[in-house]
């Protein structure tokens, strides 16, 4: 009976340090994408601009005389630093569009002047 009895503690004991070891490994796994918002968060903070990592439909609107920020069925900015550096009015930000059953990832980084520029997007080369 002792033996019994010992054997169904040792087998608790075991279980409970499987699932707290199960436990702390899954819980230690960062999330990617947590991880770099946490670092955005900090480069806006070096170059003292907000951050907003939530998805903003109305961002891509505003900006929406860039015609790529027009394509695609479902759009939406994320990932948006936006504020004022060397005197001037930036917003920079990812950018998302689904075509079909594709989806595209942009980064944009537009800067206010008082002057107009036609717009320029710089992409990798095609080979």
């Amino acid at each position: 009976m002792n033996d019994v009895v010992f054997v169904k503690i040792l087998a608790v004991i075991t279980a409970i340090v499987f699932l707290v070891i199960l436990f702390r490994y899954s819980s230690s796994k960062p999330d990617p994408e947590s991880q770099r918002r946490k670092d955005l968060a900090a480069l806006a903070r070096k170059l003292r601009l907000k951050f907003d990592f939530k998805s903003s439909f109305e961002l891509a609107n505003e900006y929406s005389f860039l015609r790529w920020l027009t394509r695609g069925d479902i759009s939406y900015v994320y990932n948006i630093f936006y504020g004022y550096y060397s005197g001037y009015a930036v917003t920079v930000f990812d950018y998302t569009f689904a075509a079909g059953q594709a989806n595209y990832y942009w980064s944009a980084f537009i800067l206010k002047m008082k002057t107009n520029f036609p717009d320029i997007i710089i992409s990798h080369e095609s080979m």
